[in-house]
């Protein structure tokens, strides 16, 4: 392993960082289970990033109108929001990487 890196591990900011990445794993895990695998195939259908961009951006728009106080009216909080955009994000980098190595 890295030294950098090892040396690092466990700081507050580190193991704060691997359990919200951990928990976004569950998350994956969850959803995916739940709506199948609709996101890659999607991307599939398409051939392109269309579908990524259509998620993040519905993400983004939520995550922008939470943290300007608006009033929701969907149990949908800003955390939770983060999450599914970096779950996109993430999703997103597989489907590209795994295009390169076809």
């Amino acid at each position: 392993m890295d030294p950098v890196v090892k040396s690092i591990l466990t700081t507050p900011e580190s193991v704060a960082f691997e359990k919200i990445t951990e928990h976004m794993v569950q998350t994956f895990i969850r959803k995916n289970h739940d709506y199948g695998n609709s996101f890659f195939e999607d991307l599939e259908d398409e051939n392109d990033l269309g579908p990524a961009r259509y998620a993040i951006g519905n993400k983004w728009r939520r995550f922008k109108q939470l943290s300007m106080n608006k009033d929701a009216q969907v149990d949908e909080s800003i955390e939770d929001t983060l999450l599914d955009m970096a779950n996109y994000c993430v999703m997103t980098l597989m489907w590209l990487q795994d295009r390169k190595h076809e």
